[in-house]
């Protein structure tokens, strides 16, 4: 049954760095889930969409750090993708959502998540198969790999930026008028996936007043933007999704990233080893942009309740 879900309640998780911030929905003992954002949004990214399902879930929606109103990783410390992962095992921890190998602990939980989330949601889903039931990956089917011909150049260019950043610390953080940081969060997104008024969702936490305003800033560590070492390949990632045993949903929006982030080629192997190693895949394929979830939730919302409701 869907019903209107009482207002979130935001939490904050310790970790060494400062805190993970979260936003709470539905019964503290409703069905358990973890949802991931994608890269550089934040968790209000699944504020249209959490609503909309079953009235008895317990939702977790969490920023990752750096995005919206989580601490950023220390100075000097990058962010990398297995990283992200430990911040889940954080998170779970915190919530005491553990479950061991052989399922005495708990009942496991589900993932919802976007994107770069989906990425991570499917290599947490991978690393401790015993606490994840249900996964959805909302318009992702691979992570991306870079092409490792330019490796050496590549990271010679990543470093550059990072020094280049550290160098900027020092000047006061980039500020505008509200309504221009919401006209470039719409312009500077993927094929414009992000309308005004899910611009202005992602807002709530993605910017801050400086001073008495009215100028603002973004929330989000300015590292995100630069180009990420990353020593992951897809081979490795392919052992990674070979290790996924939960119940698996992949929905992938022809006007969005997940048919345009690898070769056709690359995206068939994966859905092929999903179909072969997890309990259960399906892929919906359905028009839409990356951002499906935001500005049509009511599409997306009766697939992810079906399917959380499956046996």
């Amino acid at each position: 049954m869907v019903a209107p879900k009482p207002l979130c309640k935001e939490v904050k998780i310790s970790v060494p760095w400062g805190h993970i911030a979260a936003k709470e929905w539905g019964p503290a003992n409703g069905r358990r889930v973890l949802a991931i954002h994608g890269w550089q949004d934040n968790s209000g990214s699944f504020d249209p969409l959490i609503p909309l399902l079953s009235s008895d879930l317990n939702v977790i929606a969490f920023d990752l750090p750096g995005h919206g109103c989580s601490s950023p990783k220390p100075p000097g410390a990058p962010y990398r993708y297995f990283d992200w992962i430990a911040d889940c095992a954080r998170v779970v921890a915190h919530l005491g959502w553990e479950k061991d190998a052989e399922g005495q602990e708990g009942s496991g939980f589900n993932i919802l998540s976007h994107s770069m989330g989906g990425a991570v949601g499917m290599a947490y889903a991978a690393c401790f198969p015993s606490e994840v039931n249900k996964l959805v990956m909302l318009d992702i089917i691979k992570p991306w790999v870079f092409d490792m011909s330019d490796f050496s150049e590549r990271v010679a260019g990543v470093i550059r930026q990072i020094l280049d950043w550290e160098a900027s610390l020092s000047a006061p953080p980039r500020s505008m008028d509200y309504e221009k940081a919401v006209t470039m969060l719409v312009e500077r997104s993927y094929n414009n996936s992000i309308s005004d008024q899910s611009a202005r969702i992602l807002m709530k936490r993605g910017a801050a007043v400086v001073g008495n305003g009215p100028q603002v800033t973004f929330t989000r560590d300015g590292r995100l933007r630069i180009s990420l070492y990353q020593e992951e390949t897809n081979d490795q990632f392919k052992m990674l999704a070979r290790s996924v045993r939960c119940d698996v949903l992949v929905t992938a929006v022809d006007g969005g990233l997940a048919w345009a982030l690898s070769p056709e080629d690359e995206l068939n192997e994966f859905i092929e080893i999903y179909k072969q190693n997890a309990r259960s895949f399906e892929l919906i394929r359905m028009a839409g942009t990356h951002h499906a979830h935001m500005d049509h939730p009511e599409q997306i919302a009766p697939l992810v309740s079906r399917f959380f409701n499956s046996p």
